[in-house]
């Protein structure tokens, strides 16, 4: 995929790699038309989970090397569909919906019940707070000490990003 596609299809390709069905091989390739870009290879075994007999249908797949990926390039019209898909969907600025996602309560991540009911005795209800606190701020909680509240803002930190990136 061409790095100037559009970011509609990038961000397909990202959500697909993290869910497994897609594999970034490499980032910054060369391809025949001169332009850069990265190359995926698909998850074989997403492809035939539902068959019956998954072992015919992957060797009927025809064999691929390196040299032999389909390139798709900036104006792809594929792109172009994806991009049209989304285009009412996307805010151009994330600034106008950051400020409602930070002021939402941290009861929307996926926090232990532990951990949640520590925030909440230190009256840290959202996830703006919880961001902006420090691990000393969570050590003043019951039965937290210096590992679990570094271990707290690590979960803080990774479920805030997973909650706020979508």
């Amino acid at each position: 995929m061409s790095r100037d596609a559009p970011e509609a299809a990038k961000e397909e390709l990202r959500l697909l790699t993290y869910t497994g069905v897609l594999m970034k091989i490499d980032d910054g390739i060369k391809g025949t038309s001169g332009h850069i870009g990265a190359r995926y290879a698909i998850n074989v075994g997403c492809l035939v989970a539902s068959e019956t007999n998954p072992i015919e249908i992957i060797n009927e797949l025809p064999k691929t090397t390196i040299k032999r990926f389909t390139e798709f390039g900036a104006t792809n019209p594929v792109f172009q569909e994806v991009a049209d898909a989304v285009k009412g969907s996307i805010e151009s600025d994330i600034s106008v919906r950051l400020p409602e996602l930070l002021s939402r309560s941290i009861d929307e991540l996926d926090l232990s019940q532990h951990q949640n009911k520590a925030l909440h005795s230190l009256g840290i209800a959202t996830i703006g707070k919880a961001l902006s606190s420090t691990e000393q701020d969570f050590q003043a909680a019951h039965y937290i000490g210096p590992k679990r509240s570094r271990r707290m803002m690590n979960v803080v930190s990774a479920a805030a990003l997973e909650y706020l990136s979508g």
